[in-house]
């Protein structure tokens, strides 16, 4: 079974309580997702899963704002915004309440709608740092795959291979992705409910094989690619 059926396939019995689950059980926004992300809210998504710089997410939300409004223009003046946006921050730190205003006009009405997402990715790429640009691809590949951004099982195991695990980890992981497998080859009718059901017992079931440090590591990061909690304004975490 290749690993595109696991990502669609959601089936099998991985759990047969709910005390068995995990107290960070997801919901079922977050695992039944079905409409595509778009415009703003698909990039603050992606963006979100990079850990923006305080600098980086002020321009990264002054961009957006001015990108994806209503009526947008292809041609907007990206120097001109960073410059806007700099100039923002400056007079929020000043508490300059009426010059934050004048600003947040400003970047508004020059970008008047655009529907600009290439745009908006190829500007803002120059301010990541060569392992934020990895990622990125990564992400926006995930993204065409599962449009929606749905915490599928093959994310909760892509996420939990990508912490630094044992060799002994490793293969109880594996183990338990064989037995996902095994189950989800012996189903193939379910509901939505079922499905947030299976995907927390896969979390839990590899939750079980980490240290504390890597379930608070493996939590965050499963956190991160949740749809359901995507905020208006991205915010910076160093």
């Amino acid at each position: 079974m290749t690993r595109l059926f696991l990502g669609i396939l959601v089936a099998g019995s991985l759990v047969t309580a709910a005390g068995a689950q995990s107290l960070d059980a997801l919901p079922g926004a977050a695992i039944n997702a079905k409409r595509p992300l778009s415009g703003d809210k698909k990039v603050r998504y992606a963006l979100r899963q990079l850990e923006l710089t305080k600098e980086q997410a002020a321009q990264a939300n002054g961009l957006i704002e001015s990108l994806f409004t209503k009526d947008a223009q292809p041609n907007v003046d990206i120097d001109r915004i960073r410059q806007l946006v700099r100039e923002m921050q400056e007079a929020k730190e000043q508490k300059d309440e009426a010059r934050v205003q004048q600003l947040q006009g400003e970047i508004k009405q020059m970008g008047r709608g655009a529907d600009n997402e290439p745009a908006f990715y190829e500007n803002f790429r120059k301010m990541l740092t060569d392992t934020q640009k990895t990622r990125l691809a990564a992400i926006r590949s995930r993204l065409t795959r599962n449009p929606s951004g749905a915490v599928r099982p093959v994310d909760v195991l892509d996420t939990a291979r990508a912490l630094e695990l044992s060799e002994k980890q490793l293969t109880n992981v594996r183990r338990i992705e064989l037995r996902f497998r095994a189950d989800a080859n012996a189903r193939v009718q379910y509901d939505d409910k079922r499905r947030v059901q299976l995907v927390n017992g896969l979390i839990a079931r590899v939750q079980d094989e980490l240290n504390n440090a890597q379930k608070t590591e493996f939590n965050h990061r499963i956190a991160l690619i949740r749809p359901d909690t995507i905020e208006k304004t991205l915010r910076p975490v160093k």
